[in-house]
Parts: structure tokens; C-alpha cells; sequence
């Protein structure tokens, strides 16, 4: 199994870790919580949390609105390179 798949404690993790919201939320000035990302996105804490680890993806229905938020495109939102 590939190391990307591979969580701290062994386990397999369901998709690459999503980089760009990591970027968007580090690099935002004032750089923001998880907890502001997520308010911004329209989502819980856990959710964005979630999405940065790699342990789940974006729905569809937010992929848009998380393009604009964070400048990044749907394909890389969805775990593909652009």
C-alpha cells in the first residue's frame, strides 16, 4: 500500500491529503483556524477537518464554492492534479 494511504496509526486513509485547503488556510493573512476555514466554506469543523486529511473528500455540491474560496480548481479539489 502506498505510504499516501497510510494514517499515523496504521489504517488506511480514503484519499490523498487535500494540500490546497492546508495552503489556502495557512496562508490566508490573518492565517485562519480550522474552525474560521470551515465557517467560511458553510461547513462543521470536523468536516473541513476531514477534507484536509484526506479521510474524506468534497461533495459536489461544495466544490464550487470551495474553488473560489480557496483559488484552486475542481479537479484539484477533488484529489486530481491539474
Amino acid at each position: 500500500m502506498p505510504s499516501w494511504q497510510q494514517s499515523p496509526r496504521g489504517k488506511r486513509r480514503a484519499h490523498k491529503k487535500l494540500k490546497v485547503l492546508t495552503v489556502f488556510r495557512v496562508n490566508h493573512r490573518p492565517p485562519l483556524s480550522i474552525r474560521a476555514a470551515a465557517a467560511k466554506a458553510g461547513v462543521d469543523r470536523s468536516t473541513w477537518w476531514r477534507w484536509e486529511r484526506g479521510v474524506r473528500i468534497p461533495d459536489r455540491d461544495y466544490l464550487p464554492k470551495l474553488a473560489r474560496l480557496t483559488g484552486a480548481s475542481i479537479s484539484e479539489l477533488q484529489g486530481f492534479r491539474a
